[in-house]
């Protein structure tokens, strides 16, 4: 390959960069324009050895290896996984031997001039995963390499990028149900953890007046706690008449933090039914841990 055709290749990947920029990178366009630009098959794998995205090429594709991408979370055996794992750096044109499946899917393999090459993903120092490229009688040249090493440079600041977003969201949801806990009564919390049950077991129906008798307090404190849930975006909630109250969870995080030990010390109180508010010091230890 020359000097020209790999600029033209490179610019290709700086293209998709920018086509992309405020949106999430497509991990299977990334993986496809390696395949177009590389050739053979080409693999990108989490740390656990998950594909997240994959470019097969057809007439070098066996029904192992198709049945394997086709499974939902589908991935590569753990040993192969393992093996990706123990090198720190690019490894290139590793040989097949006899006749194995170089990704370790089958006891054979139709074809005996297999090559692979892997290349680290890495992302703020961690390895994230593992980009796999193999293909049939021609040897990765150091174009190629430069390319996959390129793509998976890309792929670990997507990786690194999601990841502080799915991080990022499970703070906001964790917040939000301890500000929604922190605004509810002792009474009101009881209500909360009366119904839990219908909660986690999935969508379901609840009669206020009944979970009410069994507090002894009246239904208002019931629709009250339902209602707060409701407004901080932590349940769904919608009237059914006579039937009841249908309820949804929405955020998970609501079954944990009823159990909490601050809160059932709240409970165990007693005191006014008063309502807490961030900016008061005495409140923050319930909302923000």
């Amino acid at each position: 390959m020359s000097g020209e055709e790999l600029l033209k290749k490179t610019r290709s990947f700086n293209g998709l960069l920018q086509a992309s920029a405020g949106r999430t990178l497509s991990l299977s366009a990334l993986v496809r324009l390696l395949g177009e630009n590389i050739g053979g098959h080409i693999f990108l794998l989490d740390d656990g050895g998950r594909i997240l995205g994959c470019r097969l090429t057809g007439k070098f594709a066996c029904e192992s290896l198709r049945g394997t991408v086709q499974q939902r979370d589908a991935g590569l055996p753990a040993s192969f996984v393992g093996f990706l794992s123990a090198a720190e750096g690019t490894r290139a044109n590793l040989p097949q031997q006899g006749r194995e499946c170089v990704l370790g899917l089958a006891s054979s393999c139709r074809w005996d001039d297999v090559l692979l090459a892997a290349v680290p993903v890495l992302g703020a120092g961690v390895r994230l995963g593992s980009l796999v490229l193999s293909r049939c009688g021609r040897r990765f040249t150091a174009a190629d390499l430069v390319l996959a090493e390129l793509g998976a440079t890309m792929a670990g600041a997507e990786m690194i990028r999601r990841r502080r977003d799915r991080l990022q969201t499970a703070q906001r949801e964790r917040a939000g149900v301890q500000l929604a806990m922190a605004a509810l009564s002792n009474a009101e919390r009881d209500a909360v953890r009366r119904i839990m049950p219908v909660l986690v077991s999935g969508p379901g129906l609840v009669v206020t007046t009944e979970v009410a008798r069994q507090m002894g307090c009246t239904r208002s404190v019931v629709v009250n706690a339902l209602h707060k849930l409701k407004s901080a975006g932590v349940i769904e909630s919608r009237s059914q008449g006579m039937k009841g109250t249908y309820v949804k969870l929405l955020n998970e995080n609501l079954a944990r933090e009823v159990d909490r030990p601050e809160c059932r010390r709240k409970q165990a109180g007693g005191g006014t039914n008063r309502r807490s508010f961030p900016g008061r010091a005495e409140t923050m230890p319930a909302i923000i841990e």
